[in-house]
């Protein structure tokens, strides 16, 4: 039985003036997996995320979503209900320094038009997912990083999506900030949620990833699980390139590493 598709990328392309930021795209996320989207700075990573929440327009090519029903539809007619069935956490999440994450997700919570007997219990929810009940009645200003992205993350899933956009989620955090994120990611998977997350790093998210997709300069390079993709990878290399000519006292000290 073939998986179900959630995400559906054709031929997607985004041109800014002599720049191809995202070449030709065909990609398909599937329901309940962990999809890591991976490659350098400028690969094109957040542009596609940014065009798959409507933020920016394609040049050219679709993307699909499906509608629960098992259609898939097209995002430029920007149906309202289709976008209520995800999260977007795109870029660092910035908040307002004086408020709560109880007065953040509560404000959230009526944007996105959910019912005011359900917010309260959204809300506990959400923050317990993330680890930061204790702190839902704090000020904000007074966070660190790491709990200003786990903030993030609340917002990204108090209204239930059943697809999370997550743009390096990681980036910036210290290492017990990281394992947490991975922590809560996996958490989110066993609940069933499907989950398409970038990375410039390849070992930050190869723990909680499904399948992996490789993407640079716009073009898309491999998609596959790890394993596949390391058994493909059968010769490794090292590129030096000396700039000046090397003395013996050099290369003895090299040749001793």
């Amino acid at each position: 039985m073939s998986a179900k598709t959630i995400v559906k990328f054709t031929n997607l392309s985004k041109r800014y003036h002599d720049l191809m930021a995202v070449n030709n795209l065909n990609l398909e996320i599937y329901q309940g997996e962990i999809l890591g989207f991976v490659g350098p700075n400028g690969a094109g990573k957040t542009t596609t995320m940014k065009m798959l929440g409507g933020l920016i327009k394609p040049t050219s090519g679709k993307i699909e979503i499906n509608n629960r029903t098992g259609i898939m539809i097209d995002i430029r007619k920007k149906p309202a209900d289709l976008f209520k069935q995800v999260g977007f956490l795109i870029d660092l999440p910035a908040f307002y320094g004086h408020v709560t994450p109880n007065h953040i997700l509560r404000y959230y919570c009526r944007l996105l038009g959910l019912p005011k007997d359900i917010i309260e219990e959204r809300i506990n929810w959400a923050l317990e997912i993330v680890e930061m009940t204790k702190w839902q009645n704090k000020i904000i200003k007074e966070f660190s990083k790491g709990m200003v992205q786990r903030l993030g993350l609340a917002q990204t899933l108090v209204h239930d999506p059943d697809l999370l956009v997550l743009d390096e989620p990681q980036t910036g955090l210290d290492p017990s900030g990281r394992i947490l994120v991975r922590k809560i990611l996996q958490k989110l998977k066993k609940m069933g949620k499907t989950i398409f997350l970038s990375s410039h790093l390849l070992y930050e998210i190869s723990e909680v990833c499904d399948r992996i997709v490789i993407i640079n300069r716009g073009n898309l390079i491999a998609v596959d699980t790890l394993i596949n993709l390391e058994q493909k990878m059968t010769k490794k290399q090292i590129l030096c390139e000396i700039f000046e000519p090397l003395v013996l006292s050099q290369i003895e000290k090299v040749s001793c590493l």
